[in-house]
C-alpha cells in the first residue's frame, strides 16, 4: 500500500477556504451546461462527425462529455444520441493514422479515450455497437500488456507502451488501459477483464510513478524510473475513475481510498486559491492543444469518485471552480482555458468542453 499525502505542506480544506471567498458567487444551473452545449454544437461537423478545432484524441473526450450529460438532461438526449451515431459511422474515416477503421491507431492513448468514449456513449444509449467498439480497441491496447521493458516490478508484471513504436512508458496510457478494463468489468461477463484491471493496478502502484507527494508523473524512464516530469492534471484524474469503476466490481472499498488520496494531492498541487490551474498557464504562459483539455478529465474524473462516495469538500471544490470558469473565463458563451481568469483568446471545442466537463460534474453533486 502506497502512502500519499497532500503535496509541499498544502491543505486541501485550506484550500477550500480561500476558495469560498472567490469568485462572486452565482447559481449554477442545468440551462448553463444546455447553453454550453448548444454552443460546442457550433464546432460539430455532422459530415466528419468530429468537432472543428479539436485534435483525435480530445474528440474523443468530447464524445464523453456530452454522453455524461445526456445522462443528466432529456432535453437533449435525442440530439447526443444522433451526434454519437454521427460519429461512430463517420470520424473512423478521418484519422490518416487508422488502422482498419476501428478508432485504433499508432497511440495507445488515443485509442484508450476512444474506448471509454463509447463505453460513455453505451451507458446512456444502450447501443451494443458501442460497447463492442471498446472492447475492440481494448483488445489492441492489450497486445502490448505486459511487454514493456518495465513491465515486472514490485507489484507484479503489468503496463503497456504509449505507442507502437515502443519508445515511451508513461502513464496515462497506462491509466486509461486500466479505466478501460475496470470499466468494461462492469458492463461485459465472461471475460477477464477484471482480472486485467487488478494487475495493471498493482503493477502501476509499483512503478514508482506515483511519487512522494502523491502526484502522478508524466512516465518513466528508459531504466524504468520515475522520470520527475510535469504533474499534468489528466494523469492525476484517469486513475480515479478506473479505481471506482474497480472498486465497484470488486466491493472492495480500499480503492476508494486510494481515490481520495491522489484527488487530494492533485488539488493541494494544482489548484492555487482553490481553483484549478495547470503548470503550463502559470506566470502568464499558455498551453498547448493537448494540454487545454486536461482539466476538464480531471474534474469528470472527480465528479465520478464523488458520485461513488459523496464529498462535501468535492462538491464545493467543483461549485467554486465552475463558477469561476463562468463569471471570469466566459466570452460570448464560450469558455477559455484559464479557469481562474480572465479570458484570454482563442477559445476553441477543447477548452470549451474541458470547461463543460466542470459544469457538468458540479451539477451532478
Amino acid at each position: 500500500m502506497l502512502a500519499l499525502r497532500l503535496s509541499k505542506g498544502a491543505t486541501f480544506a485550506g484550500l477550500m477556504v480561500l476558495a469560498m471567498s472567490s469568485p462572486t458567487k452565482r447559481a449554477l444551473s442545468m440551462s448553463d451546461a444546455q447553453n454550453a452545449y448548444a454552443q460546442l454544437q457550433d464546432w460539430y461537423s455532422s459530415s466528419t462527425g468530429l468537432w472543428q478545432g479539436a485534435g483525435w484524441w480530445q474528440c474523443a473526450n468530447v464524445l464523453t462529455t456530452i454522453s455524461n450529460l445526456a445522462m443528466m438532461n432529456d432535453q437533449i438526449k435525442d440530439n447526443v444520441l444522433a451526434a454519437q451515431q454521427t460519429t461512430f459511422t463517420s470520424a473512423r474515416q478521418e484519422d490518416d493514422q487508422f488502422i482498419g477503421q476501428r478508432f485504433i491507431n499508432n497511440y495507445y492513448d488515443d485509442e484508450g479515450w476512444w474506448a471509454l468514449g463509447w463505453i460513455a456513449s453505451y451507458d446512456v444509449s444502450g447501443n451494443p455497437q458501442y460497447l463492442a467498439m471498446a472492447e475492440s480497441i481494448f483488445a489492441d491496447m492489450r497486445t502490448t500488456f505486459g511487454k514493456t521493458n518495465c513491465s515486472r516490478n514490485r507489484g507484479g508484471t503489468g503496463g503497456i507502451f504509449w505507442n507502437r513504436d515502443q519508445t515511451y512508458v508513461n502513464a496515462v496510457a497506462n491509466e486509461l488501459f486500466f479505466s478501460v478494463a475496470a470499466a468494461l468489468s462492469n458492463r461485459v461477463s465472461g471475460k477477464d477483464y477484471l482480472n486485467i484491471a487488478q494487475q495493471q493496478w498493482a503493477w502501476f502502484q509499483g512503478s514508482g510513478m506515483i511519487n512522494s507527494d502523491g502526484n502522478i508523473n508524466d512516465g518513466l524512464t528508459g531504466d524504468c524510473r520515475n522520470n520527475g516530469d510535469t504533474v499534468w492534471s489528466y494523469n492525476q484524474g484517469v486513475v480515479l475513475g478506473g479505481l471506482v469503476e474497480l472498486s465497484r466490481a470488486t466491493r472492495d472499498g480500499s480503492h476508494i481510498s486510494s481515490a481520495h488520496h491522489i484527488a487530494d494531492a492533485a488539488i493541494g498541487l494544482l489548484a492555487p486559491a482553490g481553483i484549478l490551474q495547470e503548470q503550463c498557464e502559470q506566470n502568464g504562459r499558455t498551453c498547448d492543444r493537448d494540454q487545454v483539455q486536461f482539466k476538464g478529465i480531471f474534474a469528470r474524473n472527480l465528479m465520478y469518485l464523488h458520485r461513488a462516495a459523496p464529498s462535501g469538500n468535492y462538491a464545493s471544490f467543483l461549485s467554486n471552480n465552475a463558477n469561476s470558469i463562468l463569471t471570469r473565463n466566459t466570452n460570448d458563451g464560450k469558455f477559455g482555458l484559464r479557469w481562474t481568469g480572465p479570458f484570454v483568446a482563442p477559445a476553441n471545442a477543447s477548452t470549451h468542453s474541458s470547461g463543460m466537463d466542470c459544469l457538468i460534474a458540479s451539477l451532478s453533486t
